[in-house]
């Protein structure tokens, strides 16, 4: 098991392409919830910021190759301590300011009901607290998984990975058409699972995918960014962008890979190998304190409005890097 742990060590600080994704993909994510303004902060927000989650999952299946059933279920255990932590933290914030507006009562009974087990668990939502759908999925996708290595099924499943992204590309699709809740489409078998399973994939067959040319994958991203705008560009009454956006996330991580693998920007490869979970967990915390900070206690400032609506997105994402520094520097020291 050691072993095990120090050769994962190993790759994921020796591949720093893939750091470099994470890098980008957290910046992504915080741009997926805080928008820029006007047509800029929709293109990032339904095309150019999709491949963000795709790629942790994908990353996820992509070093899950060659594991046995023990390095898998300690991952799972890593990640269920993250979401207790997260958990934690989103519920302690909100009990706070209901206590401070006196309807913390109501708020409890409206976020904890006795479905509440079922919501987070067959939909992997949590009202109050949206980003830990992701770890709620990758802890299911973990759970599925160490039965799949366990009985040395990992071959077999793989033939399923089609069939879950057609399933996710109709459910998605239906979902977004008939303007349903975005729950109903966010479960570990469409949110996650197909993702974990290509990375896995990839990584099986991994000269394959590093012989296709670098003009072939190039045009696919520029085909799938296209195809995510569908719904925005023209009034078609059926919303595909979901398949743009498989196609866009699939050919990003398919690039990452075929890139070779050496330093490109060291600070940003430090963000996705040390800070990008904290940095997805927390965005929408740290960006709810600015807001509240600004609006109430520093002369009544707007963040939604004028230049402060363009500087409001990069300000969240460099305060939310600097709390999971705070995070990383406590982790090291305790």
């Amino acid at each position: 098991m050691e072993n095990s742990t120090a050769q994962l060590g190993q790759v994921a600080k020796r591949n720093e392409v893939l750091n470099l994704l994470k890098g980008l993909a957290c910046i992504a994510v915080v741009f997926i919830h805080i928008h820029f303004p006007g047509v800029v902060g929709i293109i990032i927000w339904k095309s150019l910021a999709s491949f963000a989650v795709p790629s942790f999952l994908m990353i996820a299946g992509y070093f899950a190759f060659g594991k046995d059933e023990a390095v898998i279920k300690r991952r799972m255990i890593k990640i269920l301590k993250i979401f207790a932590f997260g958990y934690l933290c989103f519920l302690g914030y909100n009990v706070f300011f209901q206590v401070l507006r006196g309807s913390v009562v109501e708020w409890l009974s409206l976020n904890f009901k006795y479905t509440t087990p079922i919501k987070y668990a067959v939909f992997c939502t949590i009202d109050f607290a949206i980003p830990l759908w992701y770890l709620i999925a990758m802890a299911e996708t973990y759970f599925v998984w160490h039965f799949v290595v366990k009985h040395k099924k990992e071959n077999r499943v793989l033939f399923i990975m089609p069939l879950l992204f057609v399933f996710k590309i109709v459910l998605t699709t239906y979902c977004a058409t008939k303007d349903l809740p975005w729950m109903f489409h966010i479960n570990f078998l469409t949110g996650a699972m197909p993702y974990f399973l290509f990375g896995y994939y990839l990584r099986s067959k991994e000269k394959f995918f590093k012989s296709f040319r670098y003009s072939s994958v190039l045009l696919v991203i520029v085909v799938g960014s296209l195809a995510s705008l569908i719904p925005l560009l023209c009034d078609f009454p059926i919303k595909i962008s979901c398949i743009g956006n498989i196609i866009y996330s699939l050919a990003i991580f398919t690039l990452a890979i075929k890139i070779p693998d050496k330093s490109y920007c060291k600070p940003l490869e430090y963000v996705g190998d040390k800070l990008s979970l904290n940095v997805y967990i927390f965005h929408m915390l740290v960006s709810s304190v600015l807001y509240i900070v600004c609006s109430r206690y520093l002369l009544n400032i707007d963040l939604h409005v004028g230049l402060l609506s363009w500087i409001h997105p990069i300000l969240v994402v460099v305060l939310t890097m600097a709390w999971a520094q705070f995070l990383e520097k406590v982790k090291i020291r305790f």
